[in-house]
């Protein structure tokens, strides 16, 4: 505990070099903003440095002083990407890795580089490697979870929740968008109906009734967000395919238009996290997946649907490619949009 005492007194006092590994999916990496404000407020005299997927830097490239990307899914040229990367973190001398990602290769990347002090969860294939465990806490909103790798070195009076800020040119598109379309800020609800697993995707179907549903009864436009791998999925729930933004906008560019829509409705995923980030109110339908493994805000802005008291759920901690009874999908299909439009109609 010397040591880390000595750390401590470094990190307050000196211009430390503090590396953040999060290589998972890009909901991690919005939350893991947390932990980065959290250094930011507490040591400001480090520098900060992100070690994260291309597709994710811009979600985190103005928070930090500078960005590592690692593309661990290149396959035709993982070991020269592992090389380079590993040499980059070699050559910078971090002093401290805070490393939220439970994987191996991000607990040995740390380990190979020679980073000293290596702070970690004690649950995950990568905590053989850190030169500090703590105890991961199961139930904790993910945000608020992965400040506890600060506790070893401080006393933290940080929000969990994540924090992203928009540039102003992401405003400016989204300003575009509601000139293009006639919309106004707050007037029109945001929808994210993609996932990569099947099982965290509420019914296409529903979700295109509900768009006509907001129409009727509401007067209320919908835009469709998601990456271009939701585009076929965006034009299935949406008739007008002007709406259809899926594939067209920046992670960060969502994030504006979600802050200025009257609410987001969307599964498990990402975008939930976006909607968390700015403060926007949202509806997050959980399906094979749980509220109880940390990934859902406790804020007056979010209402949580889940299926009620079905022995099946939760299956699965990620998702699943499909649903395990034989396309059943109870836990899904039993909530309707009848009874997501009873939760929204007082925000219309």
């Amino acid at each position: 505990m010397k040591d880390v005492s000595i750390l401590k007194n470094r990190l307050i006092n000196e211009q430390c070099r503090i590396l953040i590994i999060q290589t998972a999916f890009i909901g991690d990496v919005i939350l893991m903003t947390s932990l980065i404000r959290a250094v930011r407020n507490h040591f400001p005299k480090s520098i900060i440095t992100a070690l994260t997927l291309p597709g994710s830097a811009p979600i985190i490239q103005n928070q930090v002083d500078s960005v590592i990307k690692f593309d661990k899914h290149d396959k035709q040229n993982r070991r020269k990407n592992w090389d380079e990367t590993l040499r980059r973190v070699k050559d910078s001398q971090f002093d401290l890795a805070l490393i939220p990602h439970r994987s191996f290769r991000s607990g040995l990347l740390a380990s190979k580089a020679g980073i000293p002090t290596r702070i970690g969860f004690s649950r995950g294939s990568g905590s053989i490697f850190h030169t500090i465990k703590v105890k991961y806490p199961k139930n904790l909103y993910e945000g608020e979870r992965n400040l506890r790798l600060l506790d070893p070195l401080s006393i933290i009076e940080c929000s969990g929740l994540p924090h992203l800020v928009p540039s102003e040119s992401d405003n400016q598109t989204v300003s575009d968008i509601h000139m293009k379309l006639s919309l106004n800020a707050g007037k029109y609800a945001v929808i994210a109906p993609g996932s990569i697993w099947f099982t965290k995707r509420w019914p296409a179907d529903y979700y295109a009734e509900l768009v006509t549903t907001f129409q009727e009864k509401a007067n209320l436009n919908t835009l469709v967000v998601g990456g271009k791998e939701d585009q076929l999925l965006g034009n299935d729930v949406q008739i007008n395919k002007e709406f259809n933004l899926s594939g067209k906008l920046s992670l960060m560019e969502s994030a504006a238009l979600i802050r200025d829509s009257a609410f987001l409705i969307a599964g498990d995923s990402a975008p939930s996290h976006l909607a968390t980030a700015m403060g926007s109110r949202q509806i997050i339908i959980f399906g094979s997946t749980s509220p109880k493994f940390g990934f859902a805000p406790d804020t007056e802005n979010a209402k949580i649907i889940e299926a009620k008291n079905l022995w099946c759920r939760p299956c699965t901690n990620h998702g699943r490619r499909q649903c395990p009874l034989w396309t059943k999908f109870r836990c899904m299909r039993e909530i309707t949009p009848n009874d997501i439009f009873r939760h929204v109609e007082a925000w219309i």
